[in-house]
């Protein structure tokens, strides 16, 4: 990838390998060592790791680190404790029998993140070291300044409050306020029939006024109505999904029922209601409560560049020095390959039966040609002394290749002799 392997680090090479690191590899042997010893450690071995848990760089915490690694990168659809402590693992690894085949997935999503990261670590060498060379200044220091949002129950932390509305739902229980108020299939404040419940949450979420109304008269249901209720709207949204629809589907439109309305919040009538049905109600649910956390602003830190026109190299699209030089003017992976891909149009020109590049050939007489701003002709040599297999015009590949580009309209022209390389009679 045009950096030198003395540059990257071992974790960047092995994932460069396609290979997991070392350390990733200590894991992956560790946890699957810790289920056979469970089953059969004696105790007296058991007893003195136990006795030097606490002891830097024990084997305990060794586990601990471990698992910190398996919770990093195996699915959140296994039901694994949020804590890094060994006994809170000890009956899950003991008794589950998939306990290999998940520490072989988490070491397969490993291999795929050090993959990932090595690209993208060896990509930006390679940008930077281009944007130097090209008169580009780098910040000492790149941080991306970015909010958290921190759980209260847990020392887990989330990038949004959506992500962490949904780490609370999966870990701690939480139930959104409106399905509390979602009851059956009519909104009581506005008196619409909307024929489904999943209907009615959508309507509770956008409709402040009928859900500050609802609030005000109702207490919230308890968690066993909650259950029931979200049982049957998932029988119900099963039968939907077989035939096709989604779980808001509309098969019967909107209708409004006859009934008396609710008194409005913050009225003395709404208030007298709500207590009359709390006292009916004994257990109210309060799962929308489980919710808890706070945003933590990141410091402000300026690390910025300033880069003015000067500062940006000049645009040679064809250089004779070669792929990559130009004379510090032309960089692939660089400034100059995006400016080419937003404001440089390029058509080809393709020069068969080419031979050796010679002094002052139709290649060279063409390659620099201008048409219009942001218009350049770009030549190729085709011989197959230059191109062993993609040079054999003979082979029906090439002849498919060079008709496709054709018609694309991106070649615009070609031009060339007999095959004089090859055939030394047809240079006379």
């Amino acid at each position: 990838m045009g950096v030198s392997s003395l540059l990257l680090d071992v974790p960047t090479l092995c994932g460069l390998l396609h290979v997991l690191p070392p350390e990733d590899l200590l894991h992956l042997a560790r946890l699957r060592y810790l289920k056979r010893f469970l089953t059969s450690c004696p105790p007296v071995l058991w007893q003195m790791l136990v006795d030097t848990a606490q002891a830097p760089d024990s084997w305990m915490q060794a586990c601990s680190s471990s698992l910190q690694w398996f919770r990093q990168f195996y699915s959140d659809h296994f039901a694994a404790p949020d804590s890094d402590d060994l006994r809170d693992w000890l009956p899950l690894i003991r008794l589950d029998p998939s306990w290999h085949g998940r520490v072989r997935a988490a070491g397969k999503a490993c291999r795929w993140y050090r993959q990932a990261c090595a690209e993208s670590t060896t990509w930006n060498k390679q940008f930077d070291e281009s944007f130097v060379n090209q008169g580009g200044v780098l910040p000492s220091r790149q941080t991306i300044a970015q909010e958290r949002w921190a759980c209260d129950q847990c020392e887990k932390w989330c990038l949004s409050k959506r992500a962490l509305a949904s780490h609370s739902a999966r870990v701690h229980g939480y139930r959104h306020l409106v399905l509390f108020y979602a009851t059956g299939e009519v909104c009581h404040s506005c008196c619409r029939w909307y024929h489904n419940r999943s209907r009615l949450v959508e309507h509770l979420r956008d409709a402040t006024r009928c859900m500050e109304t609802l609030q005000a008269c109702f207490p919230p249901i308890s968690e066993e109505q909650l259950a029931a209720y979200d049982m049957e709207e998932h029988e119900a949204t099963a039968l939907l999904k077989r035939d096709g629809w989604g779980a808001t589907k509309a098969l019967c439109p909107m209708r409004r029922v006859h009934g008396p309305s609710l008194p409005p919040p913050a009225s003395e009538e709404a208030k007298i209601m709500h207590d009359k049905y709390a006292e009916r109600l004994a257990s109210p649910g309060h799962g929308f409560a489980r919710l808890q956390g706070r945003r933590e602003a990141p410091a402000q830190q300026e690390s910025r560049v300033h880069l003015f026109a000067e500062d940006f190299p000049a645009f040679v699209f064809n250089t004779p020095e070669g792929f990559q030089l130009g004379n510090g003017r032309y960089d692939q992976a660089g400034l100059a390959r995006e400016y080419a891909m937003l404001h440089v149009r390029s058509l080809v020109f393709v020069h068969f039966f080419s031979g050796y590049r010679r002094e002052q050939d139709l290649h060279q007489q063409l390659e620099h040609r201008s048409i219009a701003p942001g218009l350049e002709i770009f030549v190729i040599s085709v011989d197959l002394c230059l191109q062993r297999e993609q040079g054999n015009l003979v082979s029906p590949a090439a002849h498919a290749f060079w008709a496709r580009h054709i018609r694309s309209g991106q070649v615009v022209g070609a031009g060339g002799g007999p095959p004089c390389e090859t055939y030394s009679a047809a240079r006379q």
